[in-house]
């Protein structure tokens, strides 16, 4: 079984384990996850409808988090971040960038995720997460 598919059953397992555990985002009906040449991708889904997408860019492997409006608050960009780094990790990346505003949502997911600056500027934050084997 490739590290694709053993990230995806990963995925599906985490899931499955917050929800007996009732700590998932709530009203989660799934997510999916794929590896990508060079970078990975999870999407969380409601009623139909993809409201949180994590995403590891192949080019610069830098992590986005995007999370409908009406869902933020809730968890989800935390739960699909994660997801993303452990399928990248599976994936053989050592390292991920990202960058974000300060006093941002993004900035505080990014400090809950360990992201440590690289460089800053007065509209942005550079930042870089080291992934362990």
């Amino acid at each position: 079984m490739g590290t694709a598919q053993e990230a995806t059953l990963k995925l599906m397992r985490t899931h499955l384990i917050c929800s007996l555990l009732n700590i998932k985002p709530e009203g989660i009906d799934w997510m999916f996850a794929e590896g990508l040449k060079g970078g990975a991708a999870v999407c969380a889904v409601v009623d139909g409808i993809a409201v949180g997408d994590a995403l590891v860019a192949p080019d610069d492997k830098s992590l986005n988090v995007v999370i409908a409006a009406d869902h933020r608050g809730k968890g989800l960009a935390t739960l699909v971040a994660n997801e993303a780094i452990t399928l990248a990790k599976s994936r053989g990346i050592k390292e991920l960038t990202a960058r974000v505003r300060p006093g941002s949502g993004g900035a505080r997911l990014a400090a809950r995720l360990g992201f440590v600056e690289v460089r800053a500027d007065r509209e942005e934050r550079h930042l870089r997460l080291k992934l362990d084997a």
